[in-house]
């Protein structure tokens, strides 16, 4: 199933938000890249003044995600228009998730854990 949604991934029109904040938060620069299914990509660029009038729809939401963030980050945001780009990036999730479930049991990282317990110091890596 997942060469089926692979496949179909290629067909769509993906746009990516590239996200940047000063450390007021009161301006944004936004480069957007629209990229087609063909290959073609195009790259747009603009800065969003944040006001406090006229602020709706994706504006507001880039600005609800300017908050949620540390002023100096990027972040990159994939918008796809078609559902079973949904589907791809929902299957993908579960299973990073799911390994990373499946690693946190293993034996070797339970005897990790289990020999910094008993050494009385905590290793940072």
């Amino acid at each position: 199933m997942l060469d089926d949604m692979s496949r179909y991934i290629f067909n769509m029109t993906v746009t990516v938000l590239y996200l940047y904040c000063n450390e007021n938060r009161l301006v944004c620069t936004v480069k957007t890249v629209h990229q087609a299914g063909n290959g073609e990509t195009t790259l747009y660029s603009r800065i969003l003044r944040k006001t406090r009038t006229q602020v709706t729809g994706k504006t507001q939401h880039l600005h609800k995600l300017v908050v949620q963030t540390d002023s100096k980050s990027w972040i990159r945001t994939a918008i796809a228009r078609t559902k079973i780009a949904q589907c791809l990036i929902a299957h993908q999730l579960a299973m990073r998730t799911r390994l990373q479930r499946d690693s946190s049991n293993s034996e070797a990282v339970q005897r990790r854990l289990s020999h910094l317990s008993t050494s009385g110091f905590l290793y940072l890596s």
